[in-house]
């Protein structure tokens, strides 16, 4: 799950800043860079992007970061487990719910 979480603010981190760099040759407005680098600093401290209002989701969704797709888990549990889950299951939920 640590794994995941890494790997989908790594890939956020890079397609931010790519569109940071192309965004100064193209004249970002200014609400745009400083939305993009506000969420630049909270992918730097490990934390997935929130979004605050309709103008960033709209920014953000064009862009296309991982961290705000929606996601489904998928736990591989053995057939007595299916319905009511085990200690595995509990602890993912655990994780995500934070």
């Amino acid at each position: 799950l640590e794994t995941i979480k890494t790997e989908i603010i790594l890939s956020d981190l890079d397609i931010i800043q790519k569109k940071l760099e192309k965004g100064k040759k193209k004249l970002l407005q200014e609400k745009e860079v400083k939305i993009l680098e506000e969420k630049l600093g909270l992918l730097n401290d490990g934390k997935e992007v929130v979004i605050n209002d309709q103008f960033e989701k709209k920014l953000l969704s064009s862009i296309g970061l991982l961290s705000i797709k929606p996601k489904i888990l998928v736990c591989n549990v053995d057939e007595e487990s299916l319905e009511k889950g085990n200690s595995f299951t509990e602890n993912v939920k655990k994780k995500i719910s934070r």
